[in-house]
């Protein structure tokens, strides 16, 4: 079951969220590359986070956020 949590401490972590909400998505995504998708553009990718392998969907804007969530449910059915 998925749980929140404040830090990461384990493989297979979904951590979603902007450069405003989150300090750790703020230092690992490419803040040229968030901003140039606008308010609806996510990215969606695999990293390293705190030494462990994880899944960040970073956006500008909840919309964005959204959309990613729902890129990375799709992706998991798929």
């Amino acid at each position: 079951s998925p749980t929140v949590a404040t830090t990461i401490d384990a493989d297979g972590t979904i951590l979603i969220g902007t450069p405003k909400s989150s300090k750790t998505i703020a230092d690992t995504v490419d803040a040229k590359a968030l901003a140039a998708l606008g308010d609806e553009g996510f990215i969606l990718k695999s990293a390293k986070i705190g030494g462990h392998r994880g899944t960040i969907i970073a956006a500008n804007t909840d919309r964005g956020l959204i959309y990613g969530a729902f890129a990375f449910l799709k992706k998991l059915q798929l």
